[in-house]
């Protein structure tokens, strides 16, 4: 039994497989043959259906949805309003009775892991900005010490430096 949307064709096939056959303006149609458990996956992907989790799968699914939220919400808890305060409330007191065999203790790993990496960062950064040193210039020829005075006229700070050292 053929069943057709627009110009989209579907059917069963005698294996279990699912058909699809579109056609494509003049040319030939577009066929695929699925099995089922492909088109669920499908759809499971798109949000079509849920997920068929076992309870245990099901229950630490929505442990680790519950705690991505709250962490979402520990990282911008100065921005709250009050109203998501209190959510914030119910929710940490959900996480402190969610049972051991379910907590997601990978994401508060995660968590600590990419703040220890953003401050080695930081402090990457701040090592990096170094202070500027003086520079004599008695030994470069005198074009190059033209050039090099003429960089420190148009920053003063470079200029300073420079008449110190050379003097």
């Amino acid at each position: 039994m053929n069943t057709r949307w627009h110009d989209l064709t579907f059917d069963r096939l005698k294996d279990g497989g699912i058909h699809l056959e579109q056609q494509s303006g003049c040319e030939e149609p577009s066929v695929i043959h699925l099995h089922p458990v492909q088109l669920r996956h499908i759809a499971e992907t798109f949000g079509l259906v849920s997920p068929n989790y076992s309870a245990d799968e099901l229950s630490k699914q929505l442990a680790e949805q519950l705690c991505l939220v709250f962490l979402d919400m520990c990282d911008d808890y100065r921005h709250l309003s009050h109203m998501l305060e209190a959510t914030y409330s119910r929710l940490d007191g959900y996480i402190a009775a969610m049972p051991t065999a379910i907590f997601p203790y990978h994401l508060w790993d995660e968590r600590e892991e990419r703040e220890r990496k953003a401050k080695e960062k930081k402090e990457a950064a701040s090592a990096s900005k170094l202070p500027i040193s003086t520079v004599d210039i008695s030994s470069t020829p005198k074009t190059q010490q033209n050039a090099i005075v003429e960089a420190a006229d148009s920053n003063p700070n470079l200029y300073d430096l420079l008449i110190q050292e050379n003097k």
